[in-house]
This record gives structure tokens, sequence and C-alpha cells, in this order.
């Protein structure tokens, strides 16, 4: 597609070293892509799993799971049933067990849910590899399906440094494009940036349950409905080709 005469700031929220793919993407074509991290991810202590049973079913919610985790996971683990949220948690994986992995569509924990492979699991050990905190609709799901369900939280969530944030304030002087991939970085955005700011931008989000969320904050919302680089990609020109044509 043509670019329109004046493109404005298109920022990637997503924690430092993610989306470079798709930064590298948006600015081969001649996007102004800036990347300002509205959340900064630590890593947790690992357990030592060496001796622990494989859960019947094993379950990554994010890349940052996957890379955060991999050096605790034994060998017998990869057995498992394997379920990976999104294309990019699923490349994130090791490229021998990659292609067992089941992806839910949508990329979202209610579309896990609608698997055959965790309806039944009345009995079955299900392990959620994630960061510290978050949704408990999955795990909560699952047990009342009957399965016995824990957590391995791989690291944690840590807010903006100052000077990011002075950045993001600096962007927002003028209605700009950003692209929001999970909900803890949509309630850090609402949280710092809000009122007239904030409604004057385009929020792209990964899906129903953000674009909803955002909906109070901001009045246009796009969802890409995934994550990975040609959805969000796809999202950003159809926004684009909006203003172009207004």
């Amino acid at each position: 597609m043509s670019l329109p005469m004046t493109i404005p700031p298109i920022v990637l929220t997503r924690p430092a070293g993610r989306g470079e793919d798709l930064v590298d993407a948006l600015r081969g074509k001649g996007y102004p892509m800036q990347v300002i991290p509205l959340l900064r991810l630590s890593p947790l202590p690992l357990p030592d799993l060496r001796s622990q049973p494989a859960p019947d079913q094993l379950i990554f919610i994010s890349p940052s799971a996957v890379e955060f985790a991999l050096s605790a996971i034994p060998e017998h683990w990869w057995q498992a049933g394997l379920f990976a949220v999104g294309r990019g948690t699923a490349q994130a994986l090791p490229e021998p067990v990659r292609t067992r992995a089941m992806l839910p569509m949508p990329e979202t924990s209610e579309g896990l849910l609608e698997l055959d492979a965790l309806r039944a699991v009345q009995g079955q050990t299900v392990v959620i590899v994630r960061g510290q905190g978050g949704r408990e609709h999955l795990a909560n799901t699952l047990r009342q399906r009957g399965a016995e369900v824990r957590y391995m939280e791989v690291y944690e969530r840590l807010g903006p440094e100052p000077e990011q944030l002075a950045s993001l304030r600096q962007v927002l002087q003028q209605p700009a494009i950003l692209v929001v991939t999970s909900g803890e970085a949509l309630a850090k955005l609402c949280a710092i940036i809000a009122g007239p700011a904030l409604k004057a931008c385009t929020l792209i989000v990964v899906s129903e349950r953000l674009a909803e969320m955002a909906a109070p904050y901001c009045p246009q919302v796009v969802n890409a409905r995934g994550a990975d680089t040609d959805s969000l990609r796809l999202a950003l020109d159809r926004v684009l080709k909006q203003r172009q044509g207004k």
C-alpha cells in the first residue's frame, strides 16, 4: 500500500527485546516505528523439576514464558500434551517439539478452553507456565473440569523506566497509534496516560477481551485478532489505509 502523506507516530509497547521482527518489517515499509516498553520482564527463581513427574498437559502462555522456563524443563516433560497461546509462543518452543504444540483459535485462554484435548481433563495434571499474576480464568475453568492445575511462574512484570515514561508522554503530545499486546500493558497504559491524550490515539490490540478493556478509555480500538507479526502488520495497514482515505 502507498503510505499516507503524514503518518502518525506508531508505538509498540511490548517489553524490550520482544517484537523485533514486527519492528523491522514495519520500518522496512517506511513506517515511523518506535518501541517504548510499558513493562519490563525480570526472571524469577526456577524450580528443580528433574525428579518431578511430567504433567499430563503443559501450557505456555507467552513467548516470554517459554524463554524464561526453557532451561528448567526436563526432557521427560516434553512428552506431555503441549499447548501454546499464539503462533509466537509456539515458535519460541524448541524445534523438536514445536510441531506438536496445539494452538487455539482465537489465540486466547478462551480459545484454549475450546480445544478438545482440554475439555476432558478429569483427573489430569495441568501445568501453566506464565508470568507472575495474570488472569485466573483458564486455571479456574480447568479445575471445574476436574483437573489439578499448578502454575509455574517464571518472570515478573515491572513498570517502565522513568525515561521510557517520559518518551511516551512526549510522543503522545500528538495523536499516535499504539500497539498493545497484553492486558497488563493495557492496564499500565490506562493508569499512566489517561484523558484526552489517550482518547486521541488509535489502539491496536490483539483480542476481543483487550478491545473491550480498552473501549472505555479510547474510542478508536482495532482488534488485530492475534499477536503475531502478520496479524499486527495487517491491522496497522488497515488503520493507515483508513486514515489515508479520510
